[in-house]
């Protein structure tokens, strides 16, 4: 069968293209977006009246080509154009086109009111909240189909998720309209109407999302839908027009396949050696100073598994590998106007790397398995290029604040540490060119093989010395200030009436949840050039708050970014195989075993934090689905406690397989699911225009990505950048200028109907406490403060 899906710019649309496609024997449905009005006539046969009149019948030009019609769920009322688009006029004139439609939540509330039903707000909203529905298996309506949609359900009660503010008001209803559904709220005791059908025509609504992956049945409700599409529909296609706006699918993916060598091609040489030393693989810190650190004038980076030494790691492969080394700046990714994307996928396509046979073969460890990153690109993402990516609000209120957006860089040097194993793998880059210049290139990436691996093995002789760790914090210089001032950029109370305006949005049906944030800001003084250094953070930060993401990137002496994320945004292995872990659900650590258990009981059970993390998980599955071959998006793990130094999270691991490896999946891939849905909420498009109008700047690098792509586009790992602090101070005029170090932590939670305003605040500062007890503690202030929080006053930094 050939169905059409209008998508009404939710972030599950996706789910149902999946869901329709997988039992539709795999024949992926048509979407289109709802404001896409050219589409009425080649489809349907409905002819163009400009700005089409949903008043007025339209004329049918020929007889359709699809046999079912899905209508998605979405942001907004029914009645308003803007928001059901076509859906107006496909359910209006069913009649005229007689193609079955299926409508689900806005689809089902626009059927309600294209036939003189009414919606109104629910007594209570409920998104992301798994309740029973029943339906009545004695009803039958004249052609005795009614009772087909349910077909092999149970009528005492199935378990389906709900997203909604709105409901159809049953007692509007006229004799056209059937109810065949209900769940019955267990806080209001009201009676919400879960499905409904047309008397005569084969138009049908479900309240509750037939995609999500809690709901029970999804797939039978949409079988026995196109079982009854089947025979009531004309089915009178024969042909599928080429018109140009016809999308094929999946339609935005953009993958394309894979580019061969060509003469335009960079070409690099790889040399690489492995290395045995456990100890040195548990002191990465020590490993970075003595390689990497102690100038500023050179282009590092770490992407650094805090965590695969914690009391409470989380699963090993989250923690395996950590990986430091140096970019080369002339081989860098960056955009201004708005193709940063574009040309992430032209600096993948430009490079071609090839092994020094000779060199490999006589090297320990020459036949293991290479590691993800085995030379490619290093940098980080703004959460500005949403700009760019699939979702993306017409404008962006904000100019960000770097213009670039985002930066990548070829990483030419690297250390890849395998904490599974004990093993190092030393990789460096020469660029091929003319035969002089390719033999200096050569010449020094072998000479920095033998010096990387003197010192790797001189830190593993001392690595048994005392932890490095306990002389971070004692080694702080202090400030000639003992009070360190951070400052909320939206103070208590202006952030929590944007709280309560999101509130209003959720429960206009506008948002399911909407991930709003807030920026602190501070100032370290230096009163001598170089007092203090951006990695002297990062060092106390992984110490006080290890994460498997987390990261520390300084591509300029006046720029760097320490962040300690918990939360893997997307990772791509094989050139096929994605996963996304998407975090939603924090509560602290206890002070106690006792209390720590309790705590991490009552975050398992909250029936807030597991439905701000399904609807996440939903929205992910949806991102994916973009891209993903049909059927195989899958959630292995769903809502998983981990633990944390200073917070339990809830975890929900994400996965799916691309169709086909090749050189565009990367960049593809980045423009389907960026920003993480966990740093937005859903729907995402309307959502980011909310959150546009609310915070008074551009986030930057917070609520982006840090990462790497390797070198081939086959392997890709990126974070979500939570739990960071982004540090800048104005270029020097001489290396012996004091200047002032300026820090800007980014934090925020997720509001949903069911949020309290002031703990929503007190979550938000939760998540920023350890970042700014890591800046004081760094900076070696004895106490710092909050200014624009309601309780701000000092607190001991180092305590």
């Amino acid at each position: 069968m050939r169905v059409l899906l209008v998508d009404c710019y939710d972030s599950y649309t996706y789910n149902l293209y999946q869901l329709i496609g997988w039992v539709n024997d795999r024949e992926a449905p048509l979407v289109v977006r709802n404001d896409d009005w050219s589409c009425l006539h080649p489809l349907l046969g409905l002819e163009s009246l400009g700005a089409v009149d949903a008043d007025r019948p339209p004329a049918l030009s020929h007889a359709p080509v699809v046999d079912a019609i899905v209508l998605s769920p979405g942001p907004g009322r029914p009645e308003r154009r803007d928001d059901l688009g076509i859906g107006q006029v496909l359910l209006r004139w069913q009649a005229v086109h007689g193609v079955p439609i299926l409508g689900v939540c806005l689809g089902h509330q626009g059927i309600a009111w294209a036939y003189g039903g009414r919606v109104r707000h629910a007594q209570r909203v409920s998104h992301g909240e798994v309740m029973s529905v029943y339906w009545d298996a004695a009803m039958k309506c004249a052609d005795g189909v009614a009772e087909r949609l349910f077909h092999g359900m149970p009528a005492a009660g199935f378990r389906a998720v709900r997203y909604h503010s709105l409901v159809v008001d049953e007692k509007s209803l006229n004799e056209s309209l059937i109810p065949l559904a209900w769940c019955d709220d267990p806080r209001t005791g009201e009676r919400v109407l879960m499905a409904l059908r047309h008397a005569h025509l084969p138009l049908f609504g479900v309240q509750f999302h037939v995609e999500s992956v809690c709901t029970e049945y999804g797939a039978v409700v949409m079988r026995n839908f196109l079982e009854i599409a089947a025979t009531r529909g004309k089915r009178l296609r024969k042909t599928v027009p080429t018109n140009g706006w016809l999308p094929t699918n999946p339609a935005e993916t953009g993958i394309t396949a894979g580019h061969s060598s060509s003469p335009g091609r960079q070409r690099w040489t790889r040399l690489h050696r492995w290395v045995t030393a456990p100890a040195a693989v548990r002191s990465p810190p020590r490993l970075f100073e003595r390689l990497l650190g102690g100038d500023a004038t050179r282009a590092v980076f770490w992407l650094d598994s805090a965590t695969a030494s914690a009391q409470h790691p989380p699963p090993p492969e989250s923690a395996r590998w950590s990986y430091m080394g140096e970019v080369d700046r002339r081989y860098t990714v960056q955009a201004a106007d708005g193709t940063f994307l574009d040309r992430l996928q032209s600096a993948l396509d430009g490079v071609m790397v090839a092994d020094d046979d000779e060199f490999r073969g006589a090297s320990e460890g020459a036949e293991r398995e290479p590691p993800p990153l085995y030379g490619g690109w290093v940098g980080w993402l703004d959460y500005e290029i949403k700009r760019e990516c699939f979702d993306a609000p017409a404008a962006a209120r904000h100019a960000p604040e770097d213009p670039f957006c985002g930066r990548l860089a070829l990483a030419t040097r690297v250390l890849a540490l395998d904490h599974a194993t004990g093993e190092v793998c030393i990789i460096a880059l020469a660029a091929d060119g003319r035969a002089a210049s390719h033999g200096d290139e050569l010449s020094a990436a072998r000479a920095w093989l033998v010096h990387a691996e003197r010192t790797l093995r001189h830190v593993e002789e001392e690595a048994g010395a005392a932890p490095q760790e306990s002389a971070v914090i004692a080694s702080a210089t202090p400030l000639t200030d003992a009070l360190l001032s951070f400052r909320l950029e939206r103070s208590h109370d202006e952030y929590v009436a944007d709280i309560g305006a999101c509130l209003a949005q959720i429960r206009d049906g506008e948002s399911y949840e909407i991930c709003l944030t807030n920026r602190l800001r501070a100032t370290v003084p230096n009163t001598a050039a170089d007092t203090f250094d951006p990695l002297q953070h990062y060092l106390v930060l992984r110490q006080l708050n290890p994460a498997p993401f987390a990261a520390y990137i300084r591509f300029d002496a006046d720029t760097a970014i320490c962040c300690s994320s918990p939360e893997r945004f997307l990772r791509l292995r094989h050139g096929t195989r994605l996963e996304s872990r998407p975090i939603k659900g924090t509560i602290r650590r206890g002070r106690t075993p006792s209390e720590d258990a309790q705590l991490r009981e009552r975050l398992r059970h909250s029936g807030k934090d597991r439905a701000e993390n399904l609807m996440i998980v939903d929205l992910v599955r949806n991102d994916l689905g973009r891209v993903c071959a049909l059927g195989s998006v899958a959630v292995p793990r769903l809502m998983t406690i981990e633990s944390y130094a200073t917070v339990h999270q809830m975890v929900s691991t994400v996965c799916g397989q691309l169709p086909e490896a090749s050189s565009g999946a990367v960049a593809a891939v980045l423009r389907a699911c960026f920003p993480m849905g966990s740093m937005t909420g859903a729907p995402k498009r309307r959502t980011m225009q909310i959150i546009d109008g609310l915070e008074r700047s551009g986030r930057g690098v917070y609520s982006g990505s840090i990462g790497y792509v390797s070198a081939g586009g086959q392997f890709a790992d990126w974070n979500v950048v939570i739990r960071t602090a982004v540090w800048h101070r104005p270029p020097r005029k001489t290396a012996m200028e004091a200047a002032d170090w300026q820090v800007v932590i980014g934090a925020g939670g997720a509001i949903v109907a069911g949020s309290d305003a002031e703990d929503e605040f007190q979550e938000m500062m939760l998540k920023a406490m350890a970042l700014i007890r890591s800046v004081g503690v760094a900076a070696g202030a004895k106490s710092f403060q909050v200014l624009g929080a309601e309780c701000a006053g000092e607190v001991n930094a180092k305590g």
